[in-house]
């Protein structure tokens, strides 16, 4: 017994260490302190833009709080803007609530995902600068309670939505679900339709690499970056913290319900090839600081605006960091971002 007893020890530590979440913690990297310069689009459409990408260096698309279009491309340098998506119910309209995905480089698509009707959008930037009526390609309706969906290149769509597991992959017919939630030990008593609404999240397609996601959750700071088809191996994640909420079960209106101890998480990013950048879940009343990491998952700079921001967009080079400023008139900001 002498013999063995050590060995049953270490065994048994082994298994215990595995049941718990690996946490991951925020680094004190250098913070980088930015100038914001004010940009002054030329028509006052721009109600209240709620979000931000850019298409290309010199064209985002905004999100607007308008009662006709849901968006806007917005051509910085000529400052001129070509809004588009009519709301409506029509065939060449799109519902409400519509959200902005991802934009493909090489054939210049941007693509949607409607919540409403559960299907991905496509449009070409050719079409939105020719065309008064807009013409987009719809995908077909996917079954399920989904909260996001991108599709790649090859034809792999993937979705968050009320799933035993995060993320559901779908090709055709073919159907996998991966990854855990994270701190799932530590939430045992909930299921997973209310730890679902508790990490919410955005996924994010790498520039160039058509294959590479990132996910990252709104009320905790959790990232992770993986590959599909999806293998263990290429996933890197990083859990900060699990998310503070009561969990209320209630059929399928099962939900998350936030305390107000509750910490925050990565409300908003944007990525290039090189880096992910994401809001940082450490709040302040004066600033908001936006957090960079390289695709491996390493903590670089942060990066401190001189006023509150809810959106941020990244030029390709890394040069310049756009925003909507969180204030009544949500103003759009610039700023070069220092090299160091």
């Amino acid at each position: 017994m002498k013999v063995f007893f050590p060995l049953i020890v270490c065994i048994f530590l082994y298994s215990c260490s595995k049941t718990s979440e690996e946490t991951s913690k925020l680094e004190n990297k250098e913070i980088i302190e930015l100038t914001t310069n004010k940009i002054d689009p030329p028509d006052s459409i721009l109600v209240m833009p709620m979000q931000l990408s850019l298409v290309e260096d010199s064209l985002a698309i905004l999100k607007i709080g308008s009662d006709t279009y849901n968006f806007v491309l917005f051509d910085i340098n000529n400052n001129k803007l070509f809004p588009f998506g009519l709301i409506g119910e029509g065939p060449n309209e799109v519902s409400d609530w519509v959200v902005f995905n991802d934009f493909n480089k090489s054939n210049r698509i941007l693509q949607f995902f409607d919540m409403q009707r559960r299907s991905v959008l496509k449009i070409s930037v050719d079409e939105i600068f020719n065309n008064a009526v807009n013409h987009f390609t719809v995908s077909p309706r996917i079954q399920g309670h989904l909260f996001s969906m991108i599709e790649l290149d090859n034809g792999h769509q993937i979705s968050t939505g009320r799933f035993s597991k995060r993320l559901r992959i779908r090709q055709n017919t073919e159907e996998s679900y991966i990854i855990d939630y994270p701190f799932r030990d530590e939430l045992v008593e909930h299921s997973h339709n209310v730890l679902a609404m508790a990490y919410q999240g955005k996924l994010k397609i790498h520039p160039d690499q058509s294959n590479k996601i990132l996910y990252f959750t709104f009320n905790s700071p959790n990232l992770d970056i993986f590959e599909v088809p999806y293998t263990p191996a290429s996933h890197i994640k990083k859990h900060y913290w699990k998310p503070d909420f009561e969990g209320v079960e209630n059929g399928s209106n099962s939900r998350a319900r936030l305390n107000n101890t509750n910490k925050g998480g990565f409300r908003f990013g944007t990525v290039t090839s090189n880096f992910m950048y994401l809001n940082s879940p450490i709040s302040s009343d004066k600033y908001t600081e936006v957090i960079i990491y390289d695709w491996e998952g390493n903590q670089h700079e942060t990066l401190r605006f001189d006023t509150k921001v809810n959106a941020i967009a990244v030029s390709s080079d890394d040069s310049k960091i756009y925003a909507i400023e969180e204030s009544g008139t949500s103003d759009l900001l610039w700023a070069e971002i220092p090299k160091n």
